[in-house]
């Protein structure tokens, strides 16, 4: 989803959220004072937000919610992938290929007008030879997975390997179907589960504040 997109659909949640509470302002002279008084009284609890309001900041919260847990289920994958690669066996492969691959998003300049972004991320592409059979192989590790916007960053990560045909020590999986070039955690990004399970909480504590 774009900016414009997003800008877009704000909009109308914004709309739907006014004519929501537009419905609800309308008298109802049909209940009487006493439900009339549980309603009101239902409403401060909740923070005395109509149900129109509520059902946007609860559409707002969700995002944060979501994200966040998307984040943590990518972090623990990355984590029991990294502790399995502890008893993969050393080995020595070749460098079949060393580049960087660029990509492109849509972004906002400094003055707040649209432009393209460039993504620079490293690759490796190694291979390893048993039995006479050959296997490619192009994973760094499990969670040392840097994307940067400046190139020469992900450069100098690509001149701490070997270069293209020469050997290269690496880890390999039992069944020969993964290697990686670091085994273990020690690389791990612990920041990530971190900032992950803040954005789960800031959601799962809003969405409380407003409904319970």
């Amino acid at each position: 989803m774009n900016l414009i997109q997003l800008i877009s659909l704000i909009i109308i949640l914004i709309a739907i959220n006014f004519l929501w509470d537009m419905k609800n302002q309308t008298p109802n002279t049909s209940i009487s004072q006493q439900q009339n008084e549980t309603y009101q009284n239902n409403q401060k609890k909740k923070g005395g937000l109509k149900p129109g309001m509520r059902i946007f900041l609860s559409i707002v919260l969700a995002f944060p919610l979501i994200m966040g847990a998307l984040f943590v289920n990518q972090w623990f994958s990355g984590y029991n992938k990294s502790v399995a690669t502890k008893d993969w066996k050393e080995v020595t492969g070749i460098v079949k290929e060393k580049t960087i691959m660029v990509s492109k998003t849509g972004g906002l300049d400094n003055r707040g007008s649209s432009t393209t972004l460039l993504n620079f991320k490293p690759k490796i592409v190694y291979t390893y030879t048993e039995g006479g059979r050959k296997r490619t192989y192009d994973t760094i590790d499990y969670f040392n997975k840097p994307l940067h916007s400046d190139e020469s960053k992900v450069q100098a990560i690509l001149d701490k390997y070997p270069d293209v045909k020469s050997p290269i020590l690496l880890y390999i999986s039992p069944d020969k179907k993964n290697a990686v070039l670091h085994k273990g955690i020690s690389n791990m990004n612990y920041w990530g589960g971190i900032l992950a399970s803040v954005f789960m909480l800031i959601g799962l504590a809003g969405l409380k504040a407003i409904w319970l």
